[in-house]
């Protein structure tokens, strides 16, 4: 069989340098997901000024079929005319340059939509699963481009603060990851596994922040040099770290989570505690047993139990006598 291999010319390393401001990073500043990818690539690398890869489309209202519309409290609310029969909302716009285009329409409704570009089907969109940003294709600049989003329930919303559609700017694009793909690059050594990968990373500044991408969970330990280093939660899913001196660094990034060894300390234990039993009762039994060995040579029969009853008696009985003479003479 025949395997085409794409190579990423802007792949970045698994860890990398970026600007500190990434640890004040808010996604929840922004309204649309175009806003804060733009906003989030100028954070990383620091800019003063956000850089605009993704530029909007300025449409006016949408269309509608089947359905009225309505806009207050920054949201337009669709109500379906005919029930059981799907409602349209329609978005048409003029490319204004030569470029990859995108949708996305932010809402709290879950329902399933149908996508379609210029009466092509794209499938599903929103719902539980499709809600994200969908590509609507490359068009040409002056292309003119119909978008319809169907709904089947008998109401629906969508924020009506923002733009829908969206373009991407190559050049600018390709200039921030160059600048992203500046900053210092963890190498990573052969032989790396799940649980553990090691490299090398050359940082040209002292406090250098890494942002790695590695899902947070606190059963990753990190060390540089080989010490063990603090690393923390970044843009509320990723690992990142800080690098206290410049220079050519050792990284390793091991991992141990919390719970094997949670389940691990207690198996020990368990065992731990089985052996002390298993200890215990031992002995017990090797107590009980020896006590049994002697008892053998001083077993009574009955005669001598009643031959032993009787000196008892007999000599109880004398020292209550003489306990009786003594009280009556003191009398």
């Amino acid at each position: 069989e025949k395997y085409d291999v794409y190579q990423n010319p802007y792949a970045l390393s698994l860890a990398y340098g970026v600007s500190d401001a990434v640890k004040e990073f808010d996604f929840n500043a922004y309204t649309t997901r175009f806003e804060k990818l733009n906003a989030l690539v100028g954070t990383l690398n620091g800019y003063e000024n956000t850089p605009q890869i993704f530029k909007p489309v300025r449409i006016a209202k949408p269309n509608t079929n089947n359905c009225t519309m309505q806009s207050s409290d920054g949201l337009y609310s669709f109500s379906a005319k005919t029930e059981g029969e799907a409602s349209e909302i329609v978005f048409e716009f003029v490319a204004p340059r030569s470029a990859d285009y995108y949708f996305h329409t932010p809402t709290k409704d879950t329902q399933e939509c149908l996508l379609e570009v210029n009466g092509n089907k794209l499938g599903a969109y929103l719902g539980n699963d499709e809600n994200s940003i969908f590509s609507l294709g490359w068009f040409n600049k002056g292309a003119k481009v119909r978008v319809k989003v169907s709904f089947f329930d008998t109401e629906f919303s969508i924020d009506s603060t923002c733009d829908y559609v969206w373009y991407i700017d190559k050049q600018e694009f390709e200039s921030c990851f160059a600048d992203l793909g500046d900053n210092p690059q963890l190498t990573v050594d052969e032989g790396f596994t799940d649980d553990h990968i090691s490299g090398k990373l050359t940082t040209d500044a002292p406090n250098t922040t890494v942002l790695t991408t590695i899902p947070y969970d606190t059963g990753w330990k990190i060390y540089v040099d080989g010490e063990a280093v603090e690393s923390y939660r970044t843009l509320d899913a990723l690992i990142a770290f800080d690098v206290a001196n410049e220079g050519e660094h050792s990284v390793e990034f091991v991992y141990s989570p919390a719970l094997p060894r949670l389940g691990m300390v207690i198996s020990i234990s368990g065992l731990l505690i089985f052996a002390s039993l298993i200890g215990a009762e031992f002995v017990q039994k090797k107590k009980r047993k020896e006590p049994i060995r002697e008892q053998k040579q001083i077993y009574w029969v009955l005669e001598d139990f009643d031959e032993d009853f009787a000196q008892f008696d007999t000599a109880d009985s004398d020292e209550q006598h003489i306990n009786q003479k003594t009280t009556i003479g003191e009398d």
